[in-house]
């Protein structure tokens, strides 16, 4: 049986489940470092960012991610 993670995305949605938003930040934060082009950890952070310029960063790190995503993807000949 392959080892739990010790951050996921589910980690950080059982957290905020039960209301511990810290927790649930803390799972993402650390989440990103782990796998930084993870967009939906990315996108979930801003939301639960209360300081609006640093959730501006976290947007726009996964709006990076999403277009480099598109320019090397397949069917892309660049």
């Amino acid at each position: 049986m392959p080892e739990p993670k010790l951050f996921s995305l589910e980690k950080a949605r059982a957290a905020y489940r039960r209301g511990d938003v810290d927790e649930a930040r803390h799972q993402l934060l650390n989440l990103v470092r782990l796998e930084p082009s993870n967009v939906t950890a990315w996108l979930w952070l801003a939301d639960l960012t209360p300081d609006e310029e640093e959730a501006g960063k976290y947007k726009r790190r996964a709006e990076q991610i999403l277009m480099l995503q598109r320019l090397t993807g397949p069917g892309n000949q660049w």
